[in-house]
């Protein structure tokens, strides 16, 4: 749907590329997937592209309308088999994102806590350019227009050691973001585990709506800095990772940061999707040739 919107109001990416493709001799095609439906419990939707060279396909000047036609032939005739094997792939995951996660006392989690907390984080209070208002105004909005008060129900806690990892305004999205789920859901991020993307503004934090049969699955990983609610304390990089497919064992004489890795994890591939695509791919080359 997105995709044909998109098309509709002159924003051709997708299909763009799927043309560039196909005028150098590729048939190629597309498909919307979803990183929960393989494997993985994260909810993350990416536009896969595929391209499966022609062998004996048209070739030299004077034959790109040849060429074109060709892989238009061919496209239509491997489309449906790519999209039958990534189907027959699919399999949507059971597993709960609390399952990827290392436990509190883990090394490498009190490591991470001793890091943070030595930071002594502040928050910027300047606006940013361009910006109508900071995040002190666009937060005291949000309470005024939800009648919150001074309700800080997630950091109201008295010497609570998560405290010294966040700054002031982590803490206020934490009190805001706890305060819309128990109103609008009804049930408490501080017992029930959610994962909250508090790089982004109060009005869209990422995994604060997830959907009622998704409730296991991860908020889409980004870059950013994750938050899990009822553990009280960032997700580490490495979790990050295995959130993606990619697990400790795979990193072996490795020496990143926490978040170094978690900003791979933010830009990476699910494995399990991209698996899904080279099989399919691979089967379908060995059944391409140039159409008649």
């Amino acid at each position: 749907w997105a995709i044909a919107k998109a098309n509709q109001i002159g924003f051709r990416q997708v299909d763009l590329v799927m043309e560039g493709l196909r005028a150098r001799g590729y048939a190629s095609g597309y498909r919307l997937l979803n990183s929960c439906d393989y494997y993985i419990p994260q909810i993350r939707h990416r536009i896969w592209m595929w391209g499966i060279r022609i062998d004996g396909a048209p070739a030299g000047p004077g034959k790109e309308a040849e060429v074109m036609a060709c892989a238009e032939r061919a496209s239509q005739s491997v489309a449906p088999r790519f999209d039958a094997i990534l189907t027959a792939l699919e399999e949507p995951c059971a597993l709960h994102f609390e399952d990827f996660m290392l436990d509190d006392d883990h090394p490498d989690v009190r490591a991470h806590f001793e890091l943070m907390s030595s930071k002594q984080r502040a928050s910027v209070m300047s606006k940013k350019k361009g910006a109508k208002r900071d995040w002190t105004q666009k937060y005291g909005n949000h309470r005024t227009e939800n009648d919150y008060q001074y309700e800080r129900p997630y950091t109201g806690v008295r010497a609570a050691e998560f405290l010294q990892v966040l700054n002031a305004r982590e803490r206020e999205l934490l009190d805001l973001k706890c305060l819309d789920v128990l109103n609008e859901q009804g049930k408490d991020p501080r017992s029930v585990p959610m994962l909250w993307e508090l790089t982004q503004s109060v009005e869209r934090v990422p995994g604060t709506r997830v959907r009622r049969d998704r409730q296991n699955y991860a908020t889409c990983i980004l870059p950013g800095m994750l938050w899990h609610s009822s553990r009280h304390r960032w997700v580490l990089g490495i979790e990050k990772l295995a959130l993606q497919g990619v697990f400790a064992a795979d990193l072996i004489d490795t020496n990143f940061s926490q978040k170094l890795l978690g900003d791979l994890a933010g830009n990476a591939f699910t494995t399990t999707v991209c698996a899904a695509n080279l099989i399919a791919a691979l089967a379908c080359a060995d059944k391409l040739s140039a159409a008649p």
